[in-house]
């Protein structure tokens, strides 16, 4: 069985959906959400535990880190705000139609 790059995003697009935490996820993509030190992002403030594994996943593809990707930070913001904005599609939609 193979994925493609819009089978994850549209799985990861739902479960941040259906886990209702688009506006804690937009809100890094926001003034004050994220923190620039040294050329990188660094969260502002601990998430909740499912945002924190989104975070996760976005220091893997867009950033590094020392010891464990919770802490770790971003590097590419251009592909970072892009992969966010695709996860939360559904969320903003849904938000613009109510």
């Amino acid at each position: 069985m193979s994925f493609s790059k819009k089978d994850i995003i549209d799985a990861i697009d739902t479960m941040v959906f259906i886990e209702g935490i688009a506006p804690e996820l937009m809100a890094w993509t926001q003034f004050g959400g994220l923190v620039e030190r040294e050329g990188v992002l660094i969260l502002r403030k601990v998430p909740t535990p499912l945002a924190e594994a989104v975070w996760t996943i976005c220091v893997r593809l867009f950033g590094d880190f020392e010891t464990t990707p919770r802490e770790g930070w971003i590097e590419d913001a251009d592909g970072f705000y892009e992969f966010i904005e695709a996860i939360t599609t559904t969320a903003r939609e849904i938000s613009d139609l109510m």
